[in-house]
């Protein structure tokens, strides 16, 4: 229902931009009811809350009633974009100062995000330290913000400009260029941020932001610019990611290395930088083919792009703390001394990156990769590899602890051991015979199956690798095989068996 000029006066319940009527609160709710039952119901209730008085509200809770406080114009924000503000709290006796926003445009040209990367005033200097974040905002902006307790939701944008305008000091723009960062020219935007008293949750009133934005839109016949005028809601970053996720705690000081960001390792890169682990490092020495994009990350704009870094590109946006880094080079080679000085150094950067992890996941579903890491990893880091078979029919994940379990050399042994035996406690997963294909201009054969079903197997590695990073607990076991076909290649539920993986009498790291 819409009240398009609040012609009932229940401003406690209707939107300020668009309107519209909340009329039942989620304790309220009858599935019973029916529409007429709803207004016959609701109504009086909310226009007797507006005619409360000052003493009858301190028991508006106890009658059924709510206050009459406008709804949040910093949540119902006529304009669809918003500005990602820092979770800060600014001391009440600081009235305003400066600030610097920064910008990121479509490739029409259009601004699709804006994020404040400093907010300035009188002893006062925060700044957003998320720099992976803000390298993807060129353009800089220097503008003000204000504090505004005479804060009506009811003001246009334009009106609020013809009211604060005369206040607002000239804006300069810093002679410190970045040659990679365009500055906005005051004379074409002007950025005021506006600390509001508004309802930050429901019925909890406090400072939200609001921002806004003077553009020069064009010109008249005779050359006078003109303007538009905008106001948007801010999008203050808070804890309320790490909330949703608490186990991400135990990941705070957390390094990772994956190797190969392929039709598996790209799942878990994304799953670890959302949930917090502190330092991810991508390994593959691929660039993006667009073609792969049915299973892996290849967006067509990053075509022939190292897939680390585009990847890390994509991730230092999504990531929930920490940082991303990324390293092209082909881990197969990683004790091979290089001739070329730079990839020398990477190489030797990549060998200590990985010795230094906290746990390094091996994706590439490649055998000699695996060694390799294997051998880096043996008594001193814990090793996750994860593959999927031809067909993804199925899939396997292992988790290497030293010290505690046995290594993929010991796994190869157990499995060939009891390779014919259906229902062996070294079980093999299910595969394709037929599973292979070798893609036009593609230079190796690849399987085939669907992104869902690589997801599967990359989901569960990621459980059992954040468990173990942020509790040092097992799901189950070390060694786990996931069944995703049956023998025939009929789709069936996904199932893992897991079991323990020890030493392997015959594996000579272990048994020299």
């Amino acid at each position: 229902m819409f009240d398009l000029h609040d012609e009932l006066g229940v401003t406690r319940h209707r939107d300020p931009t668009r309107g519209l009527l909340c009329l039942v609160h989620d304790a309220d709710h009858d599935p019973t009811w029916t529409a007429a039952d709803l207004l016959a119901i609701q109504l009086p209730k909310l226009v007797r809350s507006n005619d409360l008085t000052s003493a009858d509200r301190l028991a508006a809770s106890t009658r059924g009633l709510e206050l009459p406080v406008a709804e949040p114009r910093t949540v119902y924000s006529a304009a669809p974009r918003r500005v990602v503000v820092p979770h800060t709290n600014i001391p009440d006796n600081i009235a305003g100062g400066a600030l610097v926003l920064r910008q990121r445009i479509d490739r029409s040209g259009v601004v699709v995000t804006s994020i404040v990367d400093q907010i300035l005033g009188p002893g006062l200097n925060i700044q957003n330290t998320n720099l992976d974040v803000l390298d993807s905002f060129p353009i800089v902006v220097t503008g003000w913000w204000l504090r505004l307790p005479s804060w009506d939701p009811t003001e246009t944008a334009d009106q609020l400009w013809e009211r604060l305008s005369p206040a607002l000091p000239a804006l300069e723009v810093s002679g410190d260029k970045d040659p990679l960062i365009v500055e906005a020219d005051p004379r074409v935007l002007t950025v005021v941020g506006l600390l509001v008293e508004d309802e930050r949750d429901y019925g909890q009133p406090g400072p939200c932001w609001m921002f806004l934005l003077r553009v020069r839109t064009g010109t008249t016949r005779d050359g006078a610019p003109v303007y538009g005028t905008v106001l948007l809601a801010g999008l203050e970053l808070n804890d309320s990611t790490s909330t949703r996720t608490p186990i991400a705690a135990g990941l705070a000081d957390k390094k990772v290395a994956i190797v190969g960001v392929g039709a598996i390792g790209h799942h878990i890169a994304a799953d670890l930088a959302r949930t917090g682990v502190h330092r991810l490092d991508l390994v593959d020495c691929d660039w993006v083919d667009p073609n792969t994009r049915a299973r892996s990350y290849g967006p067509v704009s990053h075509a022939g792009m190292s897939k680390t870094a585009a990847l890390a590109e994509h991730l230092r946006g999504t990531a929930l703390a920490g940082s991303v880094g990324s390293w092209d080079i082909n881990v197969t080679r990683l004790f091979e001394h290089d001739a070329d000085a730079d990839t020398e150094r990477n190489r030797r950067r990549v060998l200590r990156t990985l010795m230094d992890a906290d746990l390094i996941i091996d994706a590439t579903a490649n055998p000699n990769a695996t060694a390799i890491l294997n051998a880096v990893a043996l008594n001193r880091s814990p090793l996750l590899t994860v593959a999927g078979t031809p067909g993804l029919w199925g899939g396997w994940v292992a988790l290497v602890r030293p010290g505690q379990t046995g290594c993929t050399e010991c796994l190869a042994h157990h499995r060939a051991d009891h390779a014919t035996l259906r229902d062996s406690r070294w079980p093999t997963p299910p595969a394709d015979p037929d599973g292979w294909t070798s893609p036009v201009s593609c230079s190796e054969p690849t399987f085939t199956g669907t992104n869902s079903e690589a997801g599967c197997l990359s989901h569960h590695a990621s459980r059992v690798a954040i468990h173990h990073l942020a509790e040092r607990r097992q799901l189950g076991g070390d060694y786990y095989v996931a069944t995703l076909r049956d023998d025939q290649g009929a789709p069936t539920p996904a199932s893992w068996r897991s079991v323990d993986l020890p030493p392997h009498p015959a594996c000579e790291n272990h048994h020299p």
